[in-house]
């Protein structure tokens, strides 16, 4: 900005940082000094930077006007979603819900604020269909890849690869990421062998088309379907690879910016837990926000070679295990493309 005080663009992005580390007074001048109107992205961060100054009614106002400038801005659907259910103002949460849906709105966090409307209206059928339907958790074994001669060979080529990787991550802000403990590789193609990232890749998506289209094919209404509606018609998978040894784990948590989500497990420490046992699963269900009304959840014990595919709204943590050994996996979303 230094250079060229017109970039508004970049202006958005200090604006951010300043918001990340705490100077949410200095955010509002940053943003007003901008040389065109207000983006709906500008008033969102303005928006955060009420929240961090302790004016939830200033929030509540610029996320408004964000979302009546762009109703298609997730970010700020989740931040007024969230001071909504604080206030206890369920109806105008589905109301909210209702208006974006209508104005051309497609992401999974209106059907998880939709769920949590539908649940306290009692209406626990509809509530249980978006917060948590086992049945929309698939699993599969991953096809080997070409040029290799098993798949525990390209596994243990991918663990090498990860664990090896130059730029771990350790860490991060607890408010925005579910890591607790573990480790975390962002820079994926910056190891010794990208070409086995890249197999994995190609393999994965594969495995992701096979799967919507067996989804889609065995849904009798799915014109009707409110997730399969949110179905984008262009996305890219933003993926990292996850390194957890005994006692880490992810808390509750969704993937908000994905439509469908997933989890490859590359090594998994021997023995482990059986199916449903506990140590070491991975457990999907409504959310602690919900469970008093849905207790009801799904384990899955990992096995080396394990995809796992779900809705990006759906809840799910993992469960610490207490032997030696490293658990590897490659995290993904399938992330909608404007």
């Amino acid at each position: 900005m230094r250079i060229d005080p017109m970039l508004d663009d970049v202006r958005l992005g200090l604006a951010r940082c300043w918001n990340r580390l705490g100077r949410h007074g200095d955010v509002a001048g940053l943003i007003a000094a901008a040389t065109t109107p207000i983006s709906s992205h500008g008033l969102y961060m303005r928006g955060i930077a009420a929240m961090g100054l302790n004016r939830p009614d200033l929030a509540e106002r610029d996320f408004r006007a964000a979302l009546a400038d762009d109703p298609t801005h997730r970010e700020a659907a989740f931040e007024l979603g969230r001071l909504l259910r604080a206030g206890n103002r369920l109806n105008e949460l589905g109301d909210l819900c209702d208006h974006l849906w209508a104005r051309g709105a497609r992401h999974v966090q209106l059907l998880l604020d939709r769920g949590r409307v539908e649940a306290y209206a009692g209406r626990a059928d509809a509530a249980r269909d978006l917060l948590f339907s086992p049945g929309r958790i698939s699993r599969s074994t991953l096809d080997c890849p070409a040029g290799f001669r098993s798949l525990d060979d390209f596994n243990a080529g991918l663990a090498a690869e990860l664990t090896t990787n130059p730029y771990p991550i350790t860490d991060v802000p607890v408010d925005e990421l579910a890591m607790r403990g573990a480790t975390r590789i962002h820079h994926l193609m910056n190891g010794r062998d990208p070409a086995l990232i890249r197999a994995l890749f190609t393999a994965i998506t594969a495995c992701i088309d096979r799967d919507v289209a067996r989804r889609v094919a065995s849904t009798p209404d799915a014109a009707h379907d409110p997730w399969l509606q949110c179905r984008p018609a262009r996305a890219r998978l933003r993926a990292w690879g996850l390194i957890q040894g005994h006692g880490a784990y992810e808390d509750w948590h969704t993937h908000r910016a994905g439509w469908l989500s997933g989890v490859y497990y590359i090594a998994i420490p021997e023995p482990f837990s059986e199916e449903g046992d506990g140590d070491g699963c991975i457990e999907f269900g409504a959310g602690p926000s919900m469970a008093d009304r849905y207790p009801e959840t799904l384990r899955v014990a990992p096995r080396a070679g394990m995809l796992l595919l779900t809705p990006s709204h759906i809840h799910h943590r993992t469960i610490p295990f207490p032997r030696p050994g490293k658990r590897i996996s490659f995290a993904f979303d399938v992330r909608p493309l404007d």
